[in-house]
Parts: structure tokens; sequence; C-alpha cells
């Protein structure tokens, strides 16, 4: 029985390719008996490096998640925060000066976590100013107006203030003291001053006395009591 009948092109074709094969092979030399371990070795350090990758991934998707939560939670707690700074800074410098008004504005407010804060006030009815256009007595006041504000909106058992009275004249340090005696119906006021005025808005004195040389002496005094004693003295 005859086979069927091959054209000599594809013989040589096929003669051809087996060449191009049995060369390629050559070429890649003998063959190591342990090259599959070490493509097993390989391929569990390669899904070892995989897996590490993506913990980092996924960590580092939770860092940011984490960061955003927190971002948005500090811009909400600084949000009702300056709010509250806002209204009790009004309050604090209405009392410090009548009809006046005072307020604080942020200048980005989409980034408030960054943003500047600019401090504006009206005075007896005239226009906004600034707090570069103040004289040196009102800046103190708006100062000393802020820094009870915060303390309004955070306050604590005690209040303690230093000399924060010297640079007021008369008028502006009757109008503190009465503030004063205000904030004490809540808290305990401690004031470390040189004014009489302001001693005489006090409940009770503490200072220090040298009777002998290089002997020092603290002495107290309840101002009622002091009253009571000038009014049997009388």
């Amino acid at each position: 029985m005859l086979g069927d009948y091959v054209p000599d092109e594809e013989i040589e074709d096929a003669q051809s390719k087996a060449a191009e094969v049995k060369g390629r092979i050559e070429k890649l030399g003998e063959v190591n008996p342990l090259s599959l371990q070490a493509y097993e070795d390989e391929k569990k350090r390669l899904d070892e490096f995989i897996d590490q990758r993506d913990d980092i991934i996924a960590a580092k998707k939770n860092l940011l998640k984490s960061i955003e939560e927190l971002d948005q939670r500090a811009r909400d707690r600084f949000n009702e925060t300056f709010q509250d700074v806002r209204k009790q800074f009004n309050f604090v410098f209405a009392n410090f000066f009548e009809d006046g008004q005072a307020d604080l504005i942020l200048t980005d407010p989409e980034n408030p976590l960054a943003s500047k804060v600019e401090i504006v006030v009206r005075m007896m009815g005239r226009r906004l100013k600034t707090i570069n256009q103040l004289s040196g007595g009102q800046k103190t006041l708006l100062a000393i107006s802020l820094l009870l504000a915060f303390y309004l909106v955070k306050p604590a058992p005690f209040c303690i203030l230093d000399e924060i009275d010297a640079p007021l004249d008369d008028i502006n340090v009757v109008r503190f003291n009465k503030f004063l005696r205000d904030l004490s119906q809540r808290t305990q006021v401690v004031i470390i001053t040189h004014n009489r005025a302001t001693m005489e808005y006090a409940d009770y004195l503490y200072g220090l006395t040298m009777e002998r040389p290089r002997e020092s002496k603290v002495i107290s005094a309840k101002l009622a009591d002091l009253e009571k004693i000038t009014q049997l003295e009388e």
C-alpha cells in the first residue's frame, strides 16, 4: 500500500523548522535537573513579595482613610470651637467697649485648619477696624478680650492673670475689674497686680513684705474684715 504523496517543498520546510528548533535547543545548553526546584523557590519568594506589596497597599489605603477621618473630625471640632470663641469674644469685648462689636474671620474658610484669622472690631457705631488701626490701650483690651474668650469656652477651676491690667488706664481698669467680679461668680480668679483700683475689687489680698533685712514675710487680708474694722473705728 502506497502512502500519501508529500511534496518536496513541504519536506524541505519541515526539515528547516526541525533544524531551527534543534539549534535553539542546543543553544540552551544542558538541562539543569534542579531548575524546577529553583523555579518553585523563586516563585515562592515572588508570591511573598506580592503579598507584602498587597499588605502595604492595603495599609496605605487604611492610613489615608484614617487621616481623612481625623482631618474631618479636626475640622468639625475647630469650626465648633471657633464659633464659640467668636461668640464669647464679642461678649467680652462689648463689656469693655460700650456698643462695641468684635469678630474673628477666617481668610480661607474652605481650609480652616490652615487659614489665617483676621480680627475686626466696631466701636460706638463706627466702621470696622482691623487690629493694626487700634491704639495701644485698645489693642491691650482687645487681647484681653480674646484671652478671656478662650477661657470662657474652655473654663478651668482657676483663672490666673499676671499684671494683665498694667497697660490699662483708670477707666478701662474699672471695666476690666467689673468683668472679673462677674467671672469670679463662676470660677476663682487670682490676679497679680500693683494697681490699687484692682486691689479694691478683690476679696482677699496676699503680699510680701520685708520687716527685717533679708527676711520676707507673706501677709494676707480679707477686705470685708478690713471694711468692718474701718466702720467700727469711725
